[in-house]
């Protein structure tokens, strides 16, 4: 759900959208930006890796600025695998991780970032979430071991950023019953 600006913008395209956050108040936030529309939404709290809908039962899967806040690798792949789960075969799915060697900002600069981060926390400066770069051939290898096909990492240049941003796409194999 996050704060629903990027909920909004799903809106735009689908006509029901479901949002996870581990945030009672974002879901909150993110109602109250998306106003009416809100309605079209089905929000859902979670405390673990989980997508909580029927199994098969989504057409798409896409979320931005949530990944590279996990202290844990493996709180990505469980979400991934989750998403295998509830995505219809078929359906694609679209997820954004800072990346290294694809951000203009390298690792040693990202290092910088995460101690000066925990010393921050340390002195209660800052109480801000995790900031990871991932591995490109990491995730890639698990969207596979996980069961997607077409697996591939894309970066772009975002407005109003100044490093590109990695998105990786891949999509669930569609069964012999679908294609036919």
């Amino acid at each position: 759900a996050g704060s629903g600006r990027l909920t909004s913008q799903l809106l735009s395209r689908f006509e029901r959208v479901t949002a996870i956050d581990v945030s009672p108040a974002q879901v909150e936030n993110a109602k109250r930006i998306l106003g009416a529309a809100a309605a079209r939404v089905d929000f859902h709290l979670v405390s673990e890796p989980e997508i909580p809908i029927p199994p098969e039962s989504a057409d798409g899967m896409f979320t931005a600025e949530v990944f590279q806040h996990f202290s844990d690798p493996a709180m990505i792949d469980a979400y991934l695998a989750a998403a295998h789960r509830a995505l219809a075969p078929g359906a694609t799915i679209c997820f954004h991780v800072p990346t290294a060697h694809v951000n203009v900002y390298g690792g040693l600069w990202y290092r910088r970032r995460r101690i000066q981060t925990a010393i921050e926390r340390l002195v209660g400066r800052r109480k801000l979430m995790e900031y990871r770069l991932e591995s490109a051939s990491r995730l890639l290898s698990t969207l596979e071991r996980i069961g997607y096909v077409d697996c591939e990492l894309h970066a772009f240049h975002v407005a109003n950023h100044t490093d590109r941003h990695a998105y990786y796409f891949a999509r669930k194999a569609a069964t012999e019953a679908r294609k036919a």
